[in-house]
């Protein structure tokens, strides 16, 4: 985690890097809380958060894609 956190900078956004390193950092959060990466890392945690925001990482997205192209 700290080498993704001084380097959160070099992960390009939508890449398969950078899904791969969000879905570990929740997968992290998620599964041993008692590690508690958002405290220690806030710059990955930020990077983390404004990946979230992209449209293709929401649930519904799929969905809403279809929909657009109907």
């Amino acid at each position: 985690m700290t080498f993704f956190s001084d380097y959160v900078e070099c992960i390009k956004d939508g890449n398969l890097t950078s899904i791969a390193v969000a879905l570990a950092i929740g997968y992290l959060d998620f599964s041993l809380p008692y590690l508690n990466p958002s405290k220690k890392y806030k710059k990955l945690l930020n990077w983390y958060e404004n990946f979230f925001q992209r449209p293709s990482m929401q649930p519904d997205y799929t969905e809403q894609l279809m929909i657009s192209q109907s």
